[in-house]
């Protein structure tokens, strides 16, 4: 687990005059559960890709638990993502989806499966690690790629709009499942959502993003109670 600090992050893509984001200052708290919130275009997404180190800033820093990981690859980053496509193997099996990234990292079979054993009971998967993803249903999908991140053990988890292509009601009911495990887990996550109804429910703290600058950036309850101007209210309909 790592606290994240992004100190005066800039990026601007090559061919644009303003900034995908801007000058953004930005602390999450180890083990914080801290939702990036905005309508399109807002920037949420490219500040997860700067945290993941897909994206190489144009000015200031990105600091993992202290450590100053700016100039550092995506490998380099113990940082695990879970994004709107699931991208599994269909050949494989879930418990070998789970497995995959750490066999190729040359993890000892044992570890692999005590890992893979782990997540699936704390996901409710053990009963599916012998089927292939066709045999499952969205939500059980969502669940394999939670927990291909889940076993890396890593020190954040960066979760780009993952739910965005389940069903109204199955969205709401598997946003709660995934709020209740990351607070079970403990693991530092960012979270990247444009549905202010999601942000304000599963949100320690809500960062309101408007054309890649923040707006505000506090707990669900102060948001609705002192937004910071008509932007932000209007958006998160306060």
């Amino acid at each position: 687990m790592a606290a994240v600090t992004f100190d005066g992050v800039t990026l601007t893509y090559p061919g644009l005059d303003v900034p995908a984001v801007g000058d953004l200052h930005l602390e999450v708290a180890d083990g914080e559960l801290l939702v990036l919130a905005g309508p399109a275009g807002c920037g949420r997404s490219t500040t997860l890709r700067l945290l993941a180190g897909l994206e190489e800033v144009d000015a200031g820093r990105v600091l993992l638990d202290g450590q100053d990981v700016t100039r550092l690859s995506s490998r380099e980053r113990d940082v695990a993502m879970v994004l709107q496509s699931y991208a599994l193997y269909p050949h494989l099996t879930v418990g070998d989806n789970l497995g995959f990234a750490m066999r190729v990292a040359g993890i000892d079979d044992d570890e692999v499966a005590r890992r893979v054993a782990e997540a699936a009971e704390v996901l409710d998967l053990t009963d599916q690690l012998d089927q292939t993803p066709a045999e499952l249903t969205r939500d059980l999908r969502h669940r394999v790629a939670m927990g291909r991140a889940i076993v890396r053990a890593p020190q954040v988890f960066i979760m780009d709009d993952p739910l965005v292509t389940l069903d109204p009601a199955v969205r709401a009911a598997t946003r709660d499942q995934l709020s209740a495990l990351q607070r079970r887990l403990g693991v530092t996550t960012l979270y990247a959502t444009s549905q202010p109804d999601e942000a304000l429910a599963i949100g320690d703290r809500v960062a309101v993003l408007r054309d890649g600058v923040l707006q505000q950036c506090d707990t669900p309850q102060r948001l609705r109670e002192a937004p910071a101007n008509p932007f932000v209210a209007a958006y998160l309909g306060v």
